[in-house]
């Protein structure tokens, strides 16, 4: 066990594993990226089309956590046994799915209420995603890639008129 690390007693609720894995807390710093997002692009700022890329950013950025601790697992069992996989509240299973699941479900969100170009960068966002959550811990660089390509997402979402 980590420094400092302790096992918790009794088992958690699958779903307060669920919001632990999500870090769900972090959730409303993800809105208001979309919102600065919004602001600099200078697109109008219309609720349902906020609306819907915050749902579409935040199933991205959800799928990112959850990928995460499924591709980190060895690393938390070691330094952080509290953290759900280790602990044994969820398996790496149906981690890696529930990821992968939110993964697409961003995807179709932005192709659903997005326009090409909005496509485009989401599965830039996508492709974004897989790599910092597998090599973050020795290529600190590359998280930068999951801001630009939100960033880039929701200037190419709220630029052009829809189709």
């Amino acid at each position: 066990m980590g420094e400092g690390a302790t096992r918790h007693l009794t088992a958690r609720s699958r779903p307060r594993a669920y919001v632990m894995l999500a870090r769900f807390s972090n959730l409303p710093t993800i809105w208001t990226n979309v919102l600065a997002g919004t602001m600099v692009s200078g697109a109008a700022l219309i609720a349902a089309d906020f609306a819907s890329l915050a749902l579409a950013i935040s199933a991205f950025y959800t799928a990112g956590m959850f990928l995460n601790d499924a591709f980190d697992r060895e690393f938390d069992a070691r330094l952080r046994p509290d953290r759900p996989i280790p602990a044994g509240d969820v398996t790496a299973r149906e981690t890696f799915a529930i990821g992968w699941l939110l993964l697409a479900a961003g995807l179709a969100l932005v192709s659903v209420f997005g326009n090409f170009n909005a496509s485009i960068c989401a599965i830039l966002l996508a492709c974004a995603i897989v790599p910092t959550t597998t090599v973050t811990r020795t290529t600190p660089t590359v998280r930068s890639s999951w801001g630009y390509a939100a960033g880039w997402c929701t200037a190419s979402r709220l630029r052009q008129p829809r189709r």
